[in-house]
Order: structure tokens, then C-alpha cells, then sequence
């Protein structure tokens, strides 16, 4: 067993709210006639969920190694300092940024779609999924030119609904309620 098994959610688009999903399934059809490799591999998480990726790198084993400086660093051997003053990453990169609740996946506004993973050990995203930069532009000209916003190569296969931010169950209005 993986250690993302069950992590990253669903990977059915009939789990994204109707206009995300409608959005996203535009953005597959056009990515699998040009890259047919490219696959939904998270939509749906539970607050649950997001907290396990959230610990991944902090206080839990991540899959993924550090990256510093386009160098990168096996799990259990990150020995660079960085913010905050005196932290290494034994555990490896951290798996997300927002804990549970705080993310777009978490309210059915956000999908990942990425191809298989060429070399997950590498330091860049063009390397780790073997595809070249013009395709990673494709995508993201696709996403925006249906409506959503993207997150560019800090995370490049991330799609969501423009204007999302987390600011407490009452933001969720402007998308209808959800």
C-alpha cells in the first residue's frame, strides 16, 4: 500500500460542483486529443484527507523528495535550512499548504490532472512527468480560456474555480452555496 492510498480523493468529475465540472470536462477532452496521457488524479478530498496531505512533509513520511535550488533531495536526506530558522525536512516535501477546509478541493471547486509520473524523483516538474514546457502552457492556456484559474508550475496540474479563497463557510456564497 502507497502512501497516498485513499489521500487524494476522488478522481470522478461527477463529484465537482456542476459549472467546475463542466469546466474540467471541456479542459480533459481537449488535453486527451493532443496529450492522451493526461488523467484526473484528484478532484474530491474530505477535510480528513487534506489534513493527512497536510502533515505529509511535516510530521508524516511524504512520496515526494525536497527540492532545493533544482536539486533534489531523497526523503530522509534534506539537511538545508529554511524558513522557519532551524527546520530540515526529514520527512520529505510537504504534500499541501492548506489544511482541512481551507482547500478548493475540499468544497468540490478543484481537480489535479497530471500523466503518469516519468520520474518521480526528479527536481522539475518538466522532468518528474516527461512532458515539455509547451505542453504545460497548452494545458494552462486550455484551463484559462474555459474559466479557470490555475496555479502554474508551483503546482501545474491544479485547476480551480477563479476568485476561491478560503475565508470561512460564508464565502462559499459566491459560488452558489455549495
Amino acid at each position: 500500500m502507497g502512501l497516498l492510498d485513499g489521500l487524494l480523493g476522488t478522481t470522478d468529475p461527477m463529484h465537482l460542483a456542476v459549472p467546475t465540472r463542466l469546466r474540467v470536462l471541456r479542459v480533459m477532452t481537449v488535453m486527451q486529443g493532443a496529450y492522451p496521457t493526461f488523467h484526473i488524479s484528484s478532484i474530491y478530498r474530505t477535510a480528513a484527507q487534506q489534513d493527512a496531505l497536510y502533515a505529509m512533509g511535516r510530521t508524516t513520511p511524504s512520496p515526494w523528495p525536497c527540492v532545493h535550488d533544482s536539486i533534489s533531495r531523497p526523503v530522509g536526506t534534506c539537511t538545508r535550512v529554511n524558513f522557519p530558522v532551524g527546520t530540515v525536512h526529514p520527512f520529505g516535501a510537504v504534500g499541501t499548504s492548506l489544511r482541512g477546509g481551507q482547500s478548493a478541493h475540499n468544497w468540490r471547486l478543484a481537480c489535479d490532472m497530471y500523466p503518469p509520473l516519468a520520474d518521480p524523483n526528479a527536481g522539475d516538474y518538466i522532468t518528474r512527468y516527461g512532458l515539455p514546457k509547451e505542453a504545460w502552457s497548452f494545458y494552462w492556456r486550455t484551463a484559462q480560456s474555459v474559466g479557470l484559474r490555475i496555479l502554474g508550475s508551483g503546482d501545474p496540474g491544479h485547476l480551480e474555480e477563479p476568485g476561491f479563497l478560503f475565508l470561512g463557510p460564508w464565502a462559499l456564497a459566491q459560488f452558489g452555496g455549495i
